[in-house]
């Protein structure tokens, strides 16, 4: 499960190079990690074409553990990962399974997280929209 855990965050942060761009050492903006962080979460990593296509979710739940799902369409064809594990906040710092992201924006329907240097903007999103994948 780690494994996948760790290709989750590798692959995210691999799409992700190529629509982001990493921002300086800012970690007391006044709204990071002020929000709920509970609940379903998106993040549309890479769409090249209709040919290929990336969208990652993670679901946050008030226990303390997590499911993620990424989805990965190419020439037609559907492709999951699942994981899950735990996660906690602390005032602006996410740990997700000891991996920790600084919350750079965290409001009611957008996430902004900093990890290791890449910067993740995530949507609030329904349930249903990840439940599909699960």
């Amino acid at each position: 499960m780690k494994k996948y855990l760790y290709l989750f965050f590798v692959a995210l942060f691999a799409t992700m190079s190529f629509s982001l761009t990493s921002c300086g050492d800012d970690d007391d903006e006044p709204n990071g990690g002020n929000g709920n962080i509970v609940g379903t979460w998106k993040v549309e990593t890479m769409k090249v074409d209709n040919d290929w296509w990336q969208v990652d979710y993670v679901r946050f739940n008030e226990n303390g553990t997590y499911e993620s799902v990424a989805v990965v369409s190419f020439m037609g064809e559907i492709d999951t990962e699942k994981d899950s594990g735990t996660w906690s906040k602390n005032g602006n710092k996410l740990t997700m399974d000891g991996k920790t992201a600084t919350i750079k924006e965290l409001s009611g329907n957008k996430m902004v997280l900093n990890l290791e240097g890449a910067t993740i903007t995530y949507n609030k999103c329904a349930d249903s929209e990840m439940n599909k994948y699960l």
